[in-house]
């Protein structure tokens, strides 16, 4: 079974001395039996709850004449308990007895509330669709202002209009229609206090100084933000400076009286030994070297003699190759030795690969770096000590 809706109903109107409203309406037409259906939805406006509600429905055809000459289909909603400001009806058939009918006016004839019978079949239905036009809407964001500026007026109900006064009619700002009362039937607002605090001017005040509390909280959080730099720059400058003091008083302390510049310079060194006892430690002994013609592959070999009655640490021996006459090439081989004990050789392999032709003459250097105490490693060469920071 399956319903195809006609039209929406007119509601835009109040039944005026009644509790109960007809909030929405639409007609439906049964596709397979051609019947009409009217889908109801009804509100309680009482504070009492609502047993029943007896109804007369007035039907037309689509060109607005009455049908059954005027007489109307009566139906009832029973056994009912509907509290204040709840919908029902919406969900029972009201089956019409007319397949002409295309619209319907709806009309009430008595209910019951707790104990109490109202009868309404006579009363007033006064239509608000053209007071309506009057109504100015309230923007979301305008309405969410008023609520968080003014709590006492901040109801459960969306305000979604500026409220309107139309003398013993008036409209609250969450949309319902009044009369006879100052306070809205629906949210409770009262009428005088709505008018006096929900204005435009008060909007856009309200939104002003919203902008303006934003806008102090950015500038507040910026000032935060750059005072919690500056105080890490310091933070940082104070522990670097600290590093750097604790650095040098323990190089001080562990290394004797040594001068120390960015770039390489001689040095005296005044701990245990002499710059002459250093120039003889290392020994580099049987360089030699193989040589593959199809791969240019070299094997280096040679070995390394400690001297020295000291552990040496960080060796670095460079090899310089020369072409057949006798001129350096720019080519860096290096090979590193972690420690050598004293009074001890050790021997070194290096493979070595290059895609190119650089002569068949091969002879080593070496420059013995040795590191006191981590902090420092001295170069010794052929001019004496020479040292650099690492």
């Amino acid at each position: 079974m399956g319903y195809k809706k006609l039209s929406d109903l007119y509601v835009n109107f109040e039944y005026m001395e009644s509790d109960i409203q007809l909030e929405k309406g639409a007609l439906l037409l049964n596709d397979s039996t051609s019947e009409i259906i009217a889908q109801l939805r009804f509100c309680n406006y009482s504070s009492s709850k609502l047993k029943s509600l007896y109804i007369a429905v007035e039907k037309y055809d689509d060109t607005g004449a009455v049908l059954d000459e005027g007489e109307r289909t009566q139906f009832a909603y029973l056994d009912l308990s509907i509290s204040k400001n709840q919908t029902f009806g919406d969900n029972v058939a009201v089956v019409l007895d007319n397949v002409l009918t295309r619209n319907i006016k709806v009309y009430l004839i008595k209910y019951k509330r707790d104990e109490e019978v109202i009868n309404v079949e006579n009363s007033e239905i006064y239509d608000y669709g053209e007071d309506m036009s009057q109504i100015k809407m309230l923007a979301n964001e305008h309405a969410e202002l008023f609520d968080k500026y003014y709590p006492d007026i901040k109801t459960s109900y969306t305000k979604v209009c500026y409220p309107l006064d139309l003398g013993n009619i008036w409209f609250c700002s969450c949309g319902k229609f009044n009369h006879n009362s100052d306070i809205c039937v629906c949210c409770g607002l009262n009428k005088n206090e709505q008018i006096e605090i929900l204005t435009r001017k008060n909007a856009y005040m309200l939104s002003d100084r919203e902008k303006q509390k934003t806008e102090e909280i950015r500038k507040s959080a910026d000032i935060r933000s750059k005072k919690q730099k500056k105080i890490w720059f310091v933070v940082t400058l104070v522990i670097v400076i600290v590093v750097t003091i604790v650095g040098v008083v323990i190089a001080i302390n562990n290394n004797g009286n040594i001068e120390v510049d960015n770039e390489p310079t001689t040095a005296v060194i005044t701990k245990s030994s002499t710059t002459e006892a250093y120039k003889e430690t290392l020994e580099i002994m049987n360089c030699n070297y193989s040589y593959n013609s199809k791969n240019y592959d070299y094997v280096i070999e040679s070995e390394i003699k400690n001297n020295g009655d000291y552990t040496l640490y960080d060796i670095v021996v460079e090899f310089i190759v020369y072409d057949t006459s006798g001129k350096e090439l720019p080519i860096n081989i290096e090979y590193t030795i972690d420690k050598i004990n004293p009074h001890k050789t050790y021997t070194l392999r290096k493979e070595l690969t290059y895609y190119n032709t650089f002569g068949d003459k091969l002879t080593a250097k070496i420059n013995n770096y040795i590191n006191y105490n981590m902090s420092y490693m001295k170069k010794y060469g052929d001019m004496g000590i020479t040292y650099y920071r690492i």
